[in-house]
């Protein structure tokens, strides 16, 4: 049997003693970083937590992308509770801007009251002015009336003499006299039917019988016009009322003398005017007179 050489359990001595120095060198190493805080008592508690299982270590890119991530998510909530109004400053806020939307609201009201109440006020205000308007024109038409009354009295008078004037008068005196009247213009002529017009029929008879030819061709037209005796403007009323077509109207216009004629187209609107004119078209003058 070998011997085993004397030298060994110096060696397994030797070597136990230098991993022990080292042990306590590690130690009191450790001891005094973590008491000079070089190594965090976190530190440890973290070793101790992985050790244990309950945490993970991470690499230090993954710790810091997690801190950042986690900021990002506390200036979210904070973002949020902002929106949200949370938190007594928040509620503070909240309440001011209530209270302020509230008393601008009143205000919003107040004004529309007094808005309303100045529109009430200026339609009554309009509905006097229209009524005082109404009663302004009302007393026009009425002064008008009577003028037209008065003037229609006024003219009776010398017509009513007329009449009894012509009826003393012998037919073929009044023929002479007519025919002599009418030579010269148109307006001679209107003139001289508007004195047939004062006659009695019979009596209007025999003095056109008396009459020359010639005039008699010229004033037998014209008293069949039965718009003689209106003016242009109730003529053109009349005929709107009645809602008479251009071809109706030119019928009419062939029995008036061109100077009524001329004054009843100046008084049609324009589109009318033009149509009554163009079938107006074998009476050039009058056509042209018109416009």
């Amino acid at each position: 049997m070998a011997m085993k050489p004397a030298w060994l359990p110096h060696l397994f001595w030797i070597l136990l003693a230098a991993f022990g120095i080292d042990f306590f060198l590690l130690l009191l190493v450790l001891g005094l970083s973590t008491a000079t805080g070089m190594i965090p008592r976190a530190a440890w508690n973290q070793a101790l937590q992985v050790i244990e299982g309950t945490h993970v270590a991470l690499p230090e890119q993954d710790y810091e992308e997690l801190e950042r991530l986690r900021e990002q998510e506390e200036e979210r909530q904070e973002k949020l509770r902002r929106e949200t109004g949370e938190g007594e400053i928040y509620g503070y806020a909240r309440e001011r801007e209530e209270a302020t939307a509230k008393m601008r609201r009143e205000e919003a009201r107040l004004m529309l009251e007094r808005l309303e109440i100045e529109r009430k006020k200026l339609e009554d205000l309009r509905e006097t002015v229209e009524a005082e308007k109404a009663q302004a024109e009302a007393a026009r038409v009425a002064l008008e009336q009577e003028r037209e009354k008065a003037a229609v009295v006024e003219a009776a008078q010398p017509t009513e003499r007329l009449k009894k004037t012509f009826a003393s008068m012998d037919a073929d005196d009044l023929a002479a006299d007519l025919a002599t009247m009418a030579a010269g213009s148109q307006a001679n002529l209107e003139y001289a039917v508007s004195l047939l017009r004062l006659m009695k029929p019979m009596q209007v008879s025999e003095v056109l019988t008396e009459m020359p030819a010639d005039v008699r061709q010229e004033i037998w037209p014209l008293l069949h016009n039965q718009y003689a005796d209106m003016s242009p403007d109730k003529v053109v009323a009349e005929w709107r009322r009645r809602d008479l077509t251009p071809g109706q109207m030119k019928e009419f216009l062939r029995s008036m003398p061109p100077t009524q004629v001329v004054a009843v187209l100046r008084r049609l609107d324009r589109s009318t005017r033009q149509e009554v004119e163009e079938l107006l078209a074998p009476l050039p003058a009058m056509a042209e007179g018109g416009r």
